[in-house]
């Protein structure tokens, strides 16, 4: 994985699922051991996981930037029809990718990711894959909760909300969950990085290049930062979710709080 290039945060959820699965081996009801003690519900392997011995890498700080409040504005200026109140709400809560595309129009709080009738709370239940499916709880147990939405936020959304009864609030035309692969490479990215496009004249019956214009993204140049992160630009979507928790503690709210 190291080679292939994979970041340490991937590595290190392949490590994790891995361990999960070893731990959820347990003995079956009324299973006795060799000297007749009952065991039944405990553990069949007891691994001790040497994190040195596996070559696991250490997670390394500032593979994910945040976004600064002035990046944020950028973004969501820059951004179209749903798009706007897309990265407005990651913004704005912290909640993760998977979860804001979850999110269904009039659902059963108690069984699906939805929105409060005046858009005030979200309900977190489910989340949405990178391959497009939907998972029915989200990756732990502190994903299940009830998030707080500020009432400008809530107007946004009650506005993209309109008149539509059902479906996911973000999704395709044909009203499928939104990729999160299609969704930085073809929205998030075009906003964040420097674009280059070809000026074209009217030549003959045809047209010929003549230059490159730059269209100046909100960060910059993509090479610039891909050269000083080893390959990663450090920004993405989770870069929403650390702008909040950073933007908070800079403006001296209590840790608890945030």
């Amino acid at each position: 994985m190291v080679q292939k290039g994979c970041s340490t945060s991937v590595i290190n959820d392949a490590i994790m699922i891995i361990q999960q699965i070893v731990t959820s081996i347990k003995y079956p009801r009324n299973w006795r051991n060799t000297e007749g003690r009952l065991i039944e519900g405990q553990p069949v392997y007891f691994v001790d996981w040497n994190r040195d011995l596996m070559d696991a890498p250490k997670v390394q700080k500032g593979e994910t930037k945040a976004f600064t409040a002035e990046q944020i504005q950028g973004i969501i200026a820059r951004a179209e029809g749903q798009y706007k109140a897309l990265w407005s709400l990651m913004g704005g809560t912290g909640i993760r990718e998977g979860e804001v595309l979850a999110i269904k129009i009039n659902g059963d709080p108690d069984k699906v990711t939805t929105l409060s009738d005046d858009c005030r709370m979200l309900s977190i239940r489910t989340i949405i894959l990178q391959d497009g499916s939907e998972q029915d709880r989200p990756k732990s147990e502190a994903g299940v909760r009830e998030v707080d939405i500020a009432p400008q936020l809530a107007a946004e959304l009650k506005a993209l909300v309109g008149s539509q009864k059902n479906g996911y609030l973000f999704s395709t035309e044909s009203g499928n969950p939104l990729l999160y692969s299609n969704l930085v490479k073809n929205v998030l990215d075009p906003i964040l990085w420097d674009q280059e496009r070809p000026i074209m004249k009217r030549e003959g019956k045809g047209w010929k290049r003549v230059g490159t214009k730059v269209i100046s993204g909100v960060i910059g140049k993509k090479a610039e930062f891909q050269a000083k992160a080893r390959g990663r630009t450090g920004y993405g979507t989770h870069s929403f979710r650390r702008f909040r928790e950073t933007y908070l503690r800079l403006e001296g709210v209590p840790q608890p709080i945030v």
